[in-house]
């Protein structure tokens, strides 16, 4: 579990406006609309801490999270297991 990797898939907030989540895209270097980050399973907790992610659903300021998870079932298992 240690070694493995779970690709997290990151896209723009969908409440940011259209020119705002096309600067997000291009400073996270999306292509359509999203990117794919490999990340150690053991290391996911601090990816979800470093880019506040852990908050997008409780905070109503997109402009905190400019970014959320896309495959955010996914990702909360994952992170989920390797928390245990």
């Amino acid at each position: 579990m240690w070694t493995g990797r779970f690709d997290v898939v990151l896209c723009p907030n969908p409440l940011l406006s259209d020119s705002q989540q096309k600067v997000v895209a291009d400073d996270y270097g999306m292509t359509d609309g999203q990117v794919t980050i490999p990340v150690r399973r053991a290391l996911l907790y601090y990816f979800n801490k470093r880019l506040r992610l852990d908050i997008s659903d409780a905070v109503d300021r997109p402009s905190e999270t400019p970014a959320v998870v896309k495959n955010r079932s996914a990702f909360h298992a994952a992170l989920a297991e390797a928390m245990r």
